[in-house]
């Protein structure tokens, strides 16, 4: 009985990828009319019977990472929200958690053999990752992150547009001093957050002084309380309000301040960002900032989709809208 002939005896052959290969079988877009005759030929040639129709809806790969995978916080309801909107599109979809323990060729091979048109990335998985599955020649996008210099569609919330918000919140309030909580250097996000609130906060009159900021930071370190409270009361001031990268940091810098005798507002005030159920179980309440992940979620869905119909269009950056959530954890200046 002769061997069956496989997506990966055509790529050996012909030295394109198995994901090039299954994109001409099914008939898609984005693929030269050269290589697309040159496969259907050898496909023909090596009796290759495992050619597929084009479905209605195309079939989908979500991608993220342990650190996504077992937190539930931001990029785990992101992640929810993108799967419910495909199922809600009919797409078939797949989903490869913790991507980076997984070779290329294999995370290619799964591809292919599921016959996904397009990948979503959920999570910050980073650059030297982003820039391997964008090899993979298949549409892809980033959800809830980007990375500069990479030329890929990405959807995040407009994170310039909520620290406006909240300095404009505290020039009204009369705040004068504020400091930064968040690791910046890892997070691209915490790092625009921190570079969007320096600037603007001077614009507002308001000196965010750097020994009031904790910056370099390992974000389990604010996971205990008591190694936060330390890390706060080594600060050499505090400032009238703490501006947190986002709720979780936030909820864990009330906890310290609570621990070092502090009072939440009247000592030192708390704004966070995400505007997550945390904000809602902390005590204060947390004034925060709404990032409205459903809309990114449907927003990312529908850009891929048009992104696979439509593979030469302008690559894009399209940031969601933000909106500042007053709590009762700042409380104006007296």
């Amino acid at each position: 009985m002769a061997k069956r002939v496989t997506l990966k005896d055509l790529s050996d052959r012909l030295g394109l990828s198995q994901n090039t290969i299954s994109l001409v079988l099914r008939d898609m877009p984005g693929i030269s009319e050269t290589t697309r005759q040159t496969v259907l030929r050898v496909a023909e040639e090596m009796g290759y019977n495992g050619k597929k129709r084009r479905t209605e809806m195309p079939h989908i790969c979500v991608l993220t990472t342990y650190a996504n995978n077992t937190d539930t916080y931001f990029f785990g309801r992101l992640q929810n929200k993108i799967e419910y909107c495909l199922k809600e599109r009919c797409c078939p979809t797949i989903t490869i958690n913790n991507v980076e323990t997984y070779p290329l060729e294999t995370i290619e091979e799964l591809c292919a053999a599921n016959d996904i048109s397009g990948i979503i990335m959920v999570a910050d998985i980073g650059r030297e990752l982003v820039e391997k599955i964008k090899g993979l020649a298949l549409p892809i996008l980033c959800a809830g992150f980007y990375v500069p210099g990479i030329q890929v569609d990405s959807v995040l919330e407009d994170n310039i547009s909520g620290m406006e918000m909240i300095a404009r919140h505290l020039c009204k309030e009369g705040c004068k001093r504020a400091g930064f909580i968040g690791p910046i250097r890892p997070d691209q996000g915490f790092f625009e957050r921190w570079m969007a609130f320096s600037a603007i906060a001077e614009r507002y009159g308001i000196v965010v002084d750097s020994k009031t900021c904790l910056l370099d930071i390992d974000y389990a370190d604010f996971g205990n309380v008591e190694q936060a409270a330390q890390m706060i009361h080594a600060l050499p001031a505090l400032p009238e309000a703490f501006v947190c990268a986002n709720d979780r940091i936030a909820m864990s810098v009330i906890k310290a301040l609570q621990y070092n005798g502090r009072r939440v507002p009247e000592d030192v005030g708390v704004i966070g960002f995400d505007n997550s159920d945390l904000a809602q179980l902390c005590t204060p309440t947390l004034a925060t900032v709404d990032n409205f992940v459903e809309e990114q979620a449907v927003c990312a869905v529908e850009r891929l989709l048009k992104r696979i119909t439509q593979p030469g269009m302008p690559v894009q950056r399209i940031l969601c809208r933000t909106e500042f959530v007053a709590g009762d954890s700042f409380r104006a200046a007296k």
